[in-house]
């Protein structure tokens, strides 16, 4: 029988500057340091097995038996932590799980590190939640190919890239039809850079070839000036 692929890690990073993160500052203030015990807790699990963790009824008892601490306690400080966003709130309350976009980086960058393969499918945090919806709109999507003259690869590719910058930017919508126009400006945008930065860049080849054909004349006269012999100079000026 083939041994299943491991997917947790057998560590991960614990950054020294940790106690210096506003979140974490904000947790020891509501919830007193034992709630860093806590978190650091599940760290530990999540990390164990991937990059999230299900929450159930079962969670705050492991937590309160392991650590000491009173069950009601774990549970308060947990919420404080969804809360303040030390884990992803909508996540948290749609699916009863427990991660952050964080979290997940730090899990794929620890696997490229160790060179495994893995990937954040469920719960991703790192692509648009509407990402899907907009992939999956056939009539949107050949609207777009036809208005911008994109063909099936290079509409997916940007849309993959457009859903890395509202990761990146934090950038929230209402709606797929609020990100779709998002979209569409955000290609206009770049479409527009592109136009420009290509401009520059043949304007800066011209002036270059220019330079480069002056110079090659004045090579060329200075050549010729010291091919030059005495019989060139006989005939008056």
């Amino acid at each position: 029988m083939p041994r299943k692929a491991k997917t947790g890690l057998d560590h991960f990073p614990f950054e020294t500057d940790l106690f210096q993160d506003i979140k974490v500052r904000k947790l020891i203030k509501y919830q007193s340091a034992k709630a860093v015990a806590i978190y650091a807790y599940l760290l530990c699990i999540i990390y164990r097995d991937g990059y999230y963790v299900k929450w159930d009824r079962e969670l705050p008892f492991i937590i309160s038996e392991s650590l000491g601490f009173d069950e009601a306690f774990v549970r308060e400080a947990i919420e404080c932590m969804v809360r303040l966003g030390l884990f992803s709130e909508n996540i948290y309350r749609d699916k009863q799980v427990l991660t952050s976009r964080g979290i997940q980086q730090r899990y794929l960058r620890e696997l490229s590190k160790l060179r495994r393969n893995g990937s954040v499918s469920e719960y991703s945090l790192l692509d648009s939640p509407h990402l899907a919806t907009m992939k999956g709109s056939p009539l949107w999507l050949a609207k777009m190919k036809r208005d911008y003259r994109l063909n099936d690869d290079e509409l997916n590719d940007l849309l993959d890239e457009w859903s890395k910058h509202v990761v990146d930017q934090d950038k929230h919508h209402t709606s797929a039809q609020d990100a779709k126009r998002h979209f569409e400006n955000w290609y206009k945008k770049i479409s527009e850079d592109k136009s420009v930065k290509r401009s520059q860049g043949n304007a800066l080849r011209e002036n270059n070839t220019r330079n480069e054909q002056s110079t090659t004349n004045d090579r060329r006269r200075a050549a010729l000036q010291l091919t030059a012999t005495a019989q060139d100079y006989k005939t008056s000026f």
